[in-house]
């Protein structure tokens, strides 16, 4: 994410508009990245790290459902 998008995410924006601004500016925007990274990870093993203790409120879920939707085979583990 953005840095002003995480600092608004940190000083109290919902998780619902976290999730709009994200897909608005970072994977609709990236989308040619996103789906080179799930072609990728049809063949190996991607891990997507963040600092946040779960994937629910979490940009790395976004990314790999993301991917998922360009490559619906892709297998996800969300740890």
């Amino acid at each position: 994410p953005s840095t002003e998008l995480l600092q608004d995410y940190h000083n109290g924006l919902s998780w619902d508009k976290y999730v709009e601004t994200f897909t608005r500016e970072t994977l609709s925007l990236q989308s040619g990245k996103i789906k080179g990274l799930a072609k990728k990870a049809l063949t190996e093993n991607v891990t997507l790290l963040c600092y946040e203790d779960g994937p629910e409120n979490c940009h790395r879920r976004l990314v790999a459902l993301a991917c998922q939707m360009y490559e619906p085979g892709l297998q996800l583990e969300l740890e």
